[in-house]
């Protein structure tokens, strides 16, 4: 058995797929494995979310959803965690109270 062979026969030196969501998560720029720079809304419009998956789609040269999707999963990214954030964000304002 060579070295570039792993124990259940495939082979190590293999590309990933160009699709393949973690390869591709590995891969992003740091601004885009979080949605720290993200967590905002343009006048009560929450505005963040869409913006930061332009940026991906951008980033990744796609406009399929369905991949974008599954990039952001591999990054640990839902929608929900933003939407949960923002919610949380809004609750801590002064006269919301």
């Amino acid at each position: 058995m060579t070295k570039a062979r792993r124990r259940d026969g495939r082979d190590r030196r293999r590309t990933p797929d160009p699709t393949d969501p973690a390869a591709l998560a590995r891969w992003l720029p740091v601004e885009l494995t979080s949605f720290r720079a993200w967590h905002y809304h343009d006048r009560g419009q929450p505005t963040g979310l869409q913006d930061y998956v332009t940026a991906l789609q951008t980033h990744l040269g796609t406009e399929d959803r369905e991949l974008v999707n599954a990039v952001m999963a591999a990054c640990g990214l839902t929608a929900g965690d933003w939407y949960r954030h923002m919610l949380a964000k809004q609750s801590r304002l002064p006269w919301r109270k």
